[in-house]
């Protein structure tokens, strides 16, 4: 359990200190100990092992590993309320669960 945090910890620090500096967007650990290329233009918190991520305007989800569980596909998406959230991709809309199912 406790590497499964650390797992977490981690992931969230690098989506947390993200950043704009000449060249592009980068990210960093809080004592700047390195610098990579994020992966995604915004990250919503974890919420049970699962995080909704956006890149290139679209939403996707991932585990705590950073696994893609979902590909960013949605133009919106909600807040997990019973294990299910709202999704839409343009005038669509529909529920997914944590799967993406």
């Amino acid at each position: 359990m406790q590497a499964t945090m650390k797992k977490t910890w981690v992931l969230s620090m690098i989506l947390l200190f993200a950043w704009s500096l000449p060249g592009g967007k980068t990210v960093s650990s809080a004592d700047d100990e390195f610098v990579i290329p994020p992966l995604y233009e915004e990250a919503r918190p974890f919420e049970d092992g699962v995080a909704f991520v956006k890149k290139d305007g679209k939403w996707g989800l991932i585990n705590i590993t950073g696994t893609l569980i979902v590909p960013p596909k949605y133009d919106y998406v909600g807040p997990f309320v019973e294990g299910r959230t709202e999704v839409s991709v343009g005038e669509k809309w529909g529920f997914i669960n944590r799967n993406g199912l």
